[in-house]
């Protein structure tokens, strides 16, 4: 798939892969938007907090502290929850 410099997926390539998958699985019509809205519905029902919601879906923080001070990465944490997220969608399967 196709990367940009800071290596997050171009959301152009991510919405046709998308398509594509869609046209030869037996599923509606959804949009990365759907895909996005969802996670944050179930995540929060799965108790993650919003910051890491927010974290995960990489929305900028507010503040100066977020935004000059908290140079930590979370990477432990989104994998966590991450982990977390796929044990969710396997037990729906």
């Amino acid at each position: 798939m196709c990367m940009r410099d800071r290596g997050h997926l171009l959301s152009a390539e991510f919405s046709k892969q998308l398509r594509k998958f869609c046209e030869r699985e037996p599923f509606n019509k959804f949009t990365p938007r759907d895909v996005r809205r969802t996670f944050k519905t179930l995540a929060g029902a799965m108790g993650v907090s919003t910051e890491m919601r927010d974290r995960l879906q990489n929305h900028k923080r507010a503040g100066v502290s977020a935004k000059h001070y908290d140079r930590y990465d979370y990477i432990k944490e989104k994998r966590e929850i991450i982990s977390q997220w796929e044990e969710k969608l396997l037990s729906l399967g």
